[in-house]
């Protein structure tokens, strides 16, 4: 859905952390969760995380790190 609109639409993320960081999950839900979330923020120009701890598990993510801005609460 985002990634067909990416090119008309100026889409920023806000990201607290990885749900795929969650407790409780199993390996499958984990890396389901993972995947939908590497391609929907693949489609963002700018992603905004909460703490450069979040910012750094997005950057392993393959997720250039000039995309990312940390803005703690």
């Amino acid at each position: 859905f985002l990634a067909a609109r990416r090119d008309r639409l100026a889409l920023v993320a806000i990201v607290h952390h990885p749900l795929g960081d969650e407790r409780g999950l199993s390996a499958a839900q984990r890396a389901c969760l993972y995947a939908s979330e590497r391609a929907a923020l693949g489609a963002a120009q700018r992603i905004l995380t909460t703490s450069a701890f979040t910012a750094r598990r997005l950057a392993g993510f393959g997720i250039s790190r000039a995309r990312i801005a940390v803005v703690e609460p």
